[in-house]
This record gives C-alpha cells, sequence and structure tokens, in this order.
C-alpha cells in the first residue's frame, strides 16, 4: 500500500528559516544513509558547471597572504559579480535554478547592486558557492578556508583555453574582486564589460566539451562513498525521482552498495507509513467549515483505517529496518535513538501518541511552533501548520531524498 506524502520541491533559492518539510526528524536517518552512498553530493546542488565559476573565484582571489581577508568572504565578492553579470546578460532561462539568481533579479530591478543587505540571508551557505562547497572540496577546487585548492589552477587553465579566456583576466578579476570585498558590495561598473564576458565564459548552459570532461571525471573519482559505481550505472541518464535511480543502480551492484540500497527501502517502507499518520492528522485536524468545530479525538484518529493499516505491518517492518541498518555506522544509530520511546507498535493508539510526542520534540529542539495542538478534547491544527497535500494526489518517490537524481543531473551538468 502506498501513501500520500509532502514532497520537496525545487527552489531557485534556499532559504534557512523556511518551515519545516521533517516534522518528525526522519531525515536524520535518511541523510546519514545517504553520506554512505555519496558524502560529496548534497540534495540542494544544482549546476554543475558552476563549479568552474567556483574555481575561476578562488584562483583570482589568490592563496591569502594578506591576514584581513577571508576566503569566504572573497568568494562570496565574486559570487555577486558573477550572479550579477547572468542576470544583466543572460536570458532568464540560461540561469534558472542557480542558488541566489532571484535575488539578484530582485535587487537590480530595484536599481540596487548585490551586497550583504541586498543579497541571500547566510549567503555562505545559501549561495551558489556554499551550495557546491562540499563537492568543491572533495575534487580540490577549494580547501577548508575557501581558499584555492590544490586542483583549481588545473580546471581554470583548461577554461581558459577552451573558452579563449586571455590570461590577463586573472588579475583583473582579482583586483575587482578584493574592491568588492572591501567595499561590501559588487562595485564592477554595471556597464562593463567585465560582466558580459563573465556571463557568456561561465554561463550555467555553456560549458566546453574538455570542461565537461574534466568537471565529469572528478565528480566520478571522488574517493569516499560509491560515486564511481553510481555513475557507472546510471550511465548517460537523468533520473527525475530517487527510486528510479535506485532501481537503476540495484541491478549488478556490489554487495556494499547493495546493502545501503536495501536499507534505504525498508526505512523509506516504515518512514512513509508515520509520514502518512501525520498527513492524516494535519487532514482530520483541519477546522471544519461549520460554525461549531470540536477537534478530532486522537480515539477517532487511532481508529482510522489508514492508521491501523500502517501499524498493522510495524511489528514486522520495524526489526526488518534494524537488521538492514545493523553495522551501517550513524544510520544505525538515528535510527535506534528515533524508535527507542516507540513502546508498543502493535496498538494504533500507542504509535500515535508516539509520534505526536516525536514531533513536539523535533520542533522544540528548532524553536518552531508545533504543527499540532492537543488537550483533553482532541487534536487541532496549530498556526505553524502546513496546508495538508490532497488526499487524492498519487505519490511519487520516496519521502526524503537520497542525492541519486540530484547527482544524476549534476554528472550531465544539470
Amino acid at each position: 500500500m502506498t501513501f500520500p506524502v509532502p514532497t520537496i520541491t525545487e527552489r531557485d533559492e534556499f532559504d534557512l528559516d523556511r518551515p519545516s518539510v521533517d516534522p518528525l526528524g526522519l531525515a536524520a536517518v535518511s541523510e546519514a544513509l545517504s553520506d554512505l552512498l555519496l558524502p560529496a553530493v548534497t540534495n540542494r546542488m544544482r549546476c554543475a558547471r558552476l563549479l568552474t565559476a567556483v574555481a575561476v573565484g578562488a584562483v583570482a582571489a589568490g592563496p591569502g597572504t594578506s591576514g584581513d581577508e577571508d576566503g569566504a568572504g572573497l568568494l562570496l565578492a565574486f559570487e555577486w559579480m558573477l550572479l550579477e553579470a547572468f542576470v544583466r546578460h543572460l536570458p532568464d532561462e540560461a540561469s534558472r535554478g542557480v542558488p541566489g539568481v532571484r535575488k539578484a533579479r530582485t535587487a537590480i530591478a530595484r536599481g540596487e547592486r548585490l551586497s550583504g543587505r541586498t543579497y541571500l540571508k547566510a549567503p555562505e551557505a545559501n549561495g551558489f558557492t556554499g551550495v557546491l562547497l562540499p563537492l568543491a572540496e572533495a575534487i580540490g577546487l577549494v580547501d577548508g578556508t575557501r581558499r584555492e585548492g590544490p586542483r583549481a589552477g588545473e580546471l581554470v587553465a583548461l577554461w581558459e583555453r577552451e573558452q579563449q579566456v586571455p590570461r590577463s583576466l586573472r588579475d583583473r578579476l582579482g583586483e575587482e574582486v578584493r574592491r568588492s570585498y572591501r567595499e561590501g558590495r559588487c562595485s564592477v561598473s554595471e556597464r562593463s564589460p567585465l560582466l558580459k564576458q563573465l556571463a557568456g565564459w561561465l554561463s550555467p548552459v555553456g560549458a566546453g566539451r574538455d570542461e565537461r570532461r574534466w568537471l565529469r571525471a572528478a565528480m566520478v573519482g571522488v574517493p569516499e562513498g560509491h560515486h564511481q559505481e553510481i555513475a557507472e550505472r546510471f550511465g548517460r541518464r537523468i533520473f527525475r525521482t530517487d527510486p528510479e535511480a535506485l532501481a537503476a543502480v540495484e541491478r549488478g551492484a556490489s554487495d556494499g552498495l547493495r546493502r545501503i540500497c536495501r536499507a534505504i527501502r525498508a526505512f523509506e517502507q516504515v518512514a512513509t507509513g508515520f509520514d502518512a499518520i501525520v498527513h492524516l492528522c494535519l487532514t482530520l485536524g483541519a477546522p471544519h467549515p461549520l460554525p461549531v468545530s470540536r477537534p478530532v479525538t486522537l480515539e477517532a484518529i487511532a481508529r482510522h483505517p489508514r492508521v491501523r493499516e500502517v501499524v498493522r505491518v510495524l511489528p514486522r517492518r520495524l526489526p526488518a529496518v534494524g537488521a538492514a541498518l545493523a553495522g551501517l555506522g550513524a544510520a544505525e544509530t538515528k535510527w535506534q535513538e528515533l524508535v527507542a520511546d516507540l513502546r508498543d507498535p502493535s496498538e494504533p493508539r500507542s504509535v500515535l501518541d508516539w509520534l505526536l510526542h516525536r514531533h513536539d520534540a523535533v520542533m522544540r529542539e528548532r524553536d518552531r511552533p508545533p504543527w499540532f495542538e492537543t488537550d483533553g478534547h482532541g487534536l487541532r491544527i496549530g498556526p505553524g501548520a502546513p496546508e495538508p497535500p490532497g488526499a487524492d494526489r498519487p505519490s511519487v518517490g520516496f519521502g526524503r531524498p537520497y542525492r541519486l537524481a540530484t547527482y544524476s543531473r549534476l554528472l550531465q551538468l544539470r
């Protein structure tokens, strides 16, 4: 049986202040499993060609001889320059999905320049450099201080040759990056030819053949995890969902990789059931259109067929998840912590009480209001709750992302 679950949609920006889409903290397990698969990849990554931009910015910033300059700040200054170049000189379609580009469009439409005031919240994490940082570090484009990494020069030299970029650009970029860093805003003139040149040379869709080969080989060659084996299973295919990608990976996989895939499937069988109960609570707890609205009782929710169907298989599936996660490090630990307080998985009311208690604890830890309010009369929807998804919407994918579909897009520089 499949259950409709909330899905995560693609966004141009990644805002740390957006409402949680993980009301039970289940992502702690899925992220630990994802780290075993693809530790250098995150689900937020888009536009792999911008890895070249990170390398160009790091080389322009230099090795860091001045104690008054920090690598993150210099790369951020370059990011302002490049995003302004994209917005001013590329069609919107060419830069769609680039982290930070919507903020750049908004600022420029208001006649403002990108700066600490007009750009993203937490830009070091949410701009394109921050989003791609784990992968940029893993393939040697930047070091732990966001300075030039051991392979940045190699990629930049290839890019310069293929795009016919004059070598003098490095010094010019270095000067402009430092000036923007000192002034706290993009200080390159709006009419400067440099912005138009950067937009052409570093367009998200403009990588040359040799650059594409270099980036793909670097992403495949990350030593930790299973990047190479997964890439071999993918070939040149791009997958829309993680279940589709997982099915491709499992066929002919090594024992170690197949074990992780089986653990993901076992965990998702249980986790999507928990998701379904959360969805049901959102639906049943919503205010009734009648003038007098009574809260739905917890007993009524526990008797609901969907809850009973989820609970019916829990006594069998919970041990299966534990066995599948055994020996998988943090994934096993996080799972044990997750279900430690689930006293009686065969009783619907016990499972419902555990789920609501778990949700309250997760939201308190995040300093956010819970989605549900309970009292002696029953359950109501709290002010922080999202709208429930449509009951007739088909369930697609897993309830949590596992980086596989993202990696398939990155390998094709999408």
